[in-house]
């Protein structure tokens, strides 16, 4: 309402200094004139309108050795959380109102992680090298530590790009990070489960969830019995409780060599998370943190009450049939409720981190806590967690 007094006032404004104008000039330029006016009149809003719409950007990542195009390659707007990953030709398309200049950082397995500069809108052609590097790097593999030229099993690791990206659980960093590993988010709720699949579905009758091992302990993820505290409510995902920040490495085992280190609980795959630890030699203290908010991107566009009731009488037209609805109970059903609007909301989500370690030649120790809230779009949806870790270690002597 107060848009459109505004805008009153603007036309009146300017029909008083039209009028002066015609006084002082003929007819002839006089039309000039008010056709001047009225095309900044009206055309002003869209204008402004225009400049705050969204837009796209497009792109196409290839191999830099033999051009060929990457797929499922994380393409992501640094200092945001817009993210996507490349389709099999390559190509990626952001819907963002984010300005340029800004910049991607672009992670795929077995290729060097980028960061490049995007000064204006155009179609972008990016390639990346391959990492040979990586294949003396150290990883993970159940029953100690190996070096990637080594490893004859299918283990992969998930970019140590992809660890820094804001999320509520670490399972949302394996999607589209992982090659081979299927991420299947149950529902928008926050802090909802996923459904991960590292060797398909095996099992008709048992579970088909992979292993999880956190600094060399088993954990088991029965999402099946944990939910959001109603017996009917969405369920909560066990994994969610773990701060990803905390999270050092995360590797994940493929194939069938799994099952000779854990056995048959293994046969599903096996994903092995290691925590950050002090280091000697110094003392850090370090907080991270940030918050913004969410909302539903679109809406649907529905019939309000009297629209819907003169849709029911046009069918009855059509099938040969007497009205179902006379003229005023039309007019009577209004404008009914919009439920979308009552149900959704803009919702803020925020996110504290503080971590104090250090360490010597014979100890090593991390203490840090965490705070998370999201609000969910939806009302009465929320998740909040509160986490605290300790982490201390200490060589006695050589043998212990």
């Amino acid at each position: 309402m107060n848009q459109i007094q505004r805008y009153n006032i603007y036309l009146l404004t300017r029909s008083t200094a039209l009028s002066d104008l015609l006084r002082k000039t003929g007819k002839r330029n006089a039309n000039n004139i008010f056709a001047l006016f009225l095309f900044i009149i009206v055309g002003s809003p869209f204008l402004s309108t225009a400049q705050t719409k969204e837009v796209i950007l497009t792109g196409r990542i290839t191999d830099s050795k033999n051009n060929d195009p990457l797929a499922g390659v994380v393409v992501h707007i640094k200092g945001t959380t817009h993210q996507v990953l490349t389709d099999e030709k390559g190509d990626f398309k952001f819907i963002t109102a984010q300005k340029v200049p800004l910049v991607y950082e672009l992670s795929y397995v077995g290729f060097k992680s980028r960061e490049i500069t995007i000064g204006d809108y155009n179609f972008k052609q990016i390639t990346l090298d391959n990492n040979n590097k990586g294949l003396s790097e150290v990883v993970v593999v159940g029953y100690g530590t190996q070096r990637k030229s080594d490893i004859t099993g299918s283990i992969a690791s998930v970019p140590k790009g992809l660890l820094n990206i804001p999320a509520t659980s670490f399972d949302n960093l394996l999607q589209g990070g992982v090659s081979g590993v299927s991420v299947t988010q149950s529902s928008g709720q926050p802090g909802s489960t996923a459904t991960i699949r590292i060797r398909g579905g095996n099992s008709i009758t048992f579970g088909n969830d992979p292993l999880y091992v956190i600094d060399g302990f088993i954990s088991y993820n029965n999402n099946a019995l944990s939910n959001s505290g109603a017996a009917t409510g969405s369920k909560v995902n066990a994994l969610a409780t773990i701060n990803p920040s905390d999270i050092e490495s995360i590797e994940v085992l493929k194939d069938a060599s799994a099952t000779a280190i854990y056995g048959s609980r293994g046969a599903n795959g096996v994903i092995i998370i290691t925590t950050r630890r002090g280091r000697k030699g110094t003392d850090e203290v370090n907080y991270s943190g940030y918050y913004g908010s969410q909302q539903a991107s679109k809406k649907l566009s529905l019939l309000n009450g009297s629209q819907w009731a003169s849709l029911v009488n046009d069918i009855n037209i059509s099938d040969g049939v007497a009205k179902t609805y006379s003229d005023s109970a039309i007019d009577a059903f209004g404008k009914g409720s919009d439920w979308q609007s009552a149900g959704l909301r803009t919702a803020p989500v925020q996110n504290h981190e503080l971590s104090v370690s250090g360490g010597d030649d014979k100890s090593r120790y991390l203490i840090s806590g965490n705070y998370y809230n999201q609000q969910g779009i939806v009302l009465n949806t929320n998740f909040i967690r509160y986490s605290g870790r300790l982490n201390y270690e200490r060589n006695v002597s050589e043998n212990f």
